[in-house]
Formats: C-alpha cells, sequence, structure tokens
C-alpha cells in the first residue's frame, strides 16, 4: 500500500505539535508559501473578471431569481428537468458537433481576453514596483 501513496497516520502522540512533527518527517506536502497563494489569488481573479465579461455571465444573472422562485416551488420538477437535460446532453453529445477551436474561439471571442492580457501586464508591473 506504501507504493500507492498510503502513509498510516502517526501512532500515539501527547500534542498536536508532535503529530505536526511526526507526520512532516513522513513527508507529508508542506502548507502553500506565499507566492503560491498569490498566484491563486491572482488567477482567481483573472478567471472571475474574464466571467464578470463574458455574455453568458448576464443571462445566469438574469435567469438565477427565476430559478430561484421555481427551485422554491417546485423543486422536484427542476431537479427532473435538469435530470433530464443532462442525460440528453450525455446521450447526444452535442460537443463532438463543434471542433476545440470553435468552442476556444466561441469562448475567447465572446469575452475581452485583450482587456484580461493588460490587467495582468499592469498587476505584474505594480508587483515589480511595489517589492
Amino acid at each position: 500500500m506504501v507504493t500507492m501513496g498510503y502513509r498510516p497516520p502517526p501512532a500515539e502522540v501527547d500534542t498536536a505539535v508532535d503529530a505536526a512533527a511526526q507526520w512532516s518527517e513522513r513527508g507529508a506536502p508542506a502548507a502553500p508559501t506565499l507566492v503560491d497563494r498569490m498566484g491563486a489569488r491572482l488567477g482567481v481573479d483573472i478567471l472571475g473578471r474574464w466571467w464578470r465579461r463574458h455574455p453568458m455571465s448576464s443571462v445566469v444573472q438574469l435567469s438565477t431569481p427565476l430559478l430561484e422562485s421555481y427551485a422554491v416551488k417546485h423543486p422536484g420538477r427542476l431537479l427532473a428537468y435538469s435530470a433530464g437535460t443532462g442525460a440528453m446532453l450525455v446521450i447526444l453529445k452535442p460537443w463532438r458537433l463543434l471542433s476545440a477551436a470553435t468552442v476556444l474561439a466561441l469562448v475567447f471571442r465572446t469575452s475581452d481576453v485583450a482587456g484580461l492580457i493588460g490587467d495582468l501586464v499592469v498587476r505584474s508591473r505594480d508587483g515589480r514596483n511595489d517589492g
């Protein structure tokens, strides 16, 4: 089981500090560094900005109140409709009708990629000037 990555928990220990020390001796992953956390935050910011500028974001924002009220009144129907829609998607496989290039073009054409890249460049410059 060791070859599959299983590591048994530490034996009986007196404190949480002892447990952490034993666990780290066994090669447990270290806590994320500041750079890791900043990179993750930047990635989330970029995705959030991309989503806010995407036209589907407006569709989701407009349909959310309608779906919420429908879910309160008819939760079973909403669940059945979503299960039926998912089943139809799996059976029909509409993603096979479009090439990967077409899907990428549709995703990036309708959003402001130039604005996202510009913001990323400005943030990287600001980060260098601050440090």
